[in-house]
């Protein structure tokens, strides 16, 4: 598996997926700015990542977010107080991501009560339809 920002400036390997997690704990919202956060786990030992624009920042108390500070995407997490040994990459970075289907919602407790009804909300195909 490969994946990496949206400019390019930084680039991953890694192996095979383990699952891919919707969490919506209220750490993730707030870091990342949406209503949940989608990753593919994999193990650490199997990942590595190159780019001179690769940054990191502490999130909570061993949570890591690590980034491309040129065009802000969030490429990776890892937690080794929490998750030792696994690296949890972006769902939107890795590529063929269109194909992978979530196995879990982890940390629901924290889970925005409208989530479960998104697949009833009307839906465009591309932005929002004018004159309606």
């Amino acid at each position: 598996m490969q994946g990496g920002c949206v400019c390019g400036a930084v680039r991953y390997t890694a192996g095979e997926a383990l699952s891919l997690v919707n969490c919506h704990c209220r750490m993730c919202r707030g870091i990342n700015g949406g209503a949940f956060s989608s990753y593919v786990v994999v193990h650490s030992d199997g990942f590595a990542a190159r780019g001179d624009t690769l940054a990191q920042i502490q999130v909570g108390d061993s949570a890591i977010k690590h980034f491309c500070r040129h065009c802000g995407t969030p490429v990776f997490n890892t937690n080794p107080g929490r998750y030792p040994g696994f690296t949890m990459l972006y769902l939107g970075t890795v590529e063929g991501h269109e194909a992978m289907t979530p196995a879990v919602n982890i940390y629901s407790s924290s889970k925005l009560g409208w989530v479960d009804a998104l697949g009833g909300l009307p839906s465009f195909e591309e932005g929002r339809q004018r004159g309606g």
